[in-house]
């Protein structure tokens, strides 16, 4: 009778080490998919990396939306998918399941995502820049700036300064307290010498020394 009980012993014993249960309605199952003390069967780790993963891309995605990074964040965001859906595709049970569905998903939601992404960046500055694509006002807007700088240096024409550099030919002059840069015209003017603006050729102050 006691040689029976030890026999039995070492059976459950060997069978449990093998990770199955020894036997009733679920004899042969894995004894890391039995219920846990809560009575709710303990979720496959990669099925949780993988959700999470696919879970971080998308919010990714919602980012490159609002904040456009030139591709950046668009990048990272299908790497991230990409581990998310090899995660589900490394799961114990139903790979093929999870892993197919996830792949599906992005599938649907990266063209969406771009399609949209497309559409709104042509109205952000960053899409401006890339596309070379500036609204009237900004070309309005830096004529203005432009002209406003013509007159100013227009309005030095017969003004006298001092050199404040060499001019070899181009230098730096000082007019009522204000520095410009200058060209001169004909012989090299020296640090200190009077000169006089004479013209404004292509947004440049010329001028030549005074006698």
């Amino acid at each position: 009778m006691v040689s029976y009980t030890m026999r039995c012993r070492r059976l459950v014993s060997s069978t449990l080490e093998r990770g199955c249960v020894w036997s009733g309605p679920r004899a042969g199952r894995s004894l890391s998919n039995r219920p846990n003390r809560r009575g709710v069967p303990d979720l496959d780790v990669m099925l949780i990396w993988g959700l999470a993963l696919l879970g971080i891309s998308i919010l990714l995605l919602v980012v490159e939306l609002f904040v456009p990074s030139g591709g950046v964040i668009a990048l990272t965001s299908g790497v991230v998918g990409i581990a998310g859906i090899v995660c589900l595709f490394l799961m114990k049970e139903s790979p093929i399941l999870w892993g197919s569905a996830g792949t599906l998903t992005m599938l649907i939601i990266f063209p969406s995502a771009f399609a949209l992404w497309v559409k709104i960046l042509p109205s952000t500055k960053i899409g401006q820049n890339m596309l070379g694509d500036i609204p009237e006002e900004e070309h309005e807007r830096q004529r203005e700036e432009q002209q406003q700088a013509r007159d100013r240096l227009l309005a030095l024409v017969g003004r006298e300064g001092t050199a404040k550099t060499v001019l070899r030919p181009v230098g730096v002059i000082e007019i009522d307290g204000h520095r410009y840069d200058a060209l001169a015209e004909g012989v090299a003017i020296e640090p200190g010498r009077r000169v006089r603006v004479i013209e404004i050729v292509n947004m440049q102050i010329r001028v030549r020394p005074i006698d």
